[in-house]
Order: structure tokens, then C-alpha cells, then sequence
């Protein structure tokens, strides 16, 4: 099920390059139950808060 799920967000997932793509993804999720958003936050200092 795990396998399926992380599939389906791959195939449904947009990537926002350019304010066009804002339009088209408001467009996709006017009536949606639940949108998820999500950013990359790879190697940034600031979320791991060293000590």
C-alpha cells in the first residue's frame, strides 16, 4: 500500500515554476478534499538547528 501511495503523489504532483503554473493549479484543486504542498528543504542550517 505504501509503494501505491507514494506513486500516486509522484503521478498527481505539479511543479509551480512560474506564476502561470498558480492559476492551473488553483484551477486543479477548487473542489479537492485535501492539497498537499510541499517544499525541498535539503541541506538547510536553519531547520536542523545545531547546537
Amino acid at each position: 500500500m505504501h509503494r501505491n501511495l507514494v506513486q500516486s503523489i509522484i503521478e498527481q504532483s505539479v511543479m509551480l515554476t512560474s506564476e502561470a503554473d498558480w492559476d492551473k493549479l488553483v484551477q486543479q484543486v477548487n473542489n479537492s478534499k485535501f492539497v498537499l504542498l510541499g517544499e525541498a528543504s535539503h541541506g538547510t542550517s536553519e531547520l536542523y538547528g545545531t547546537s
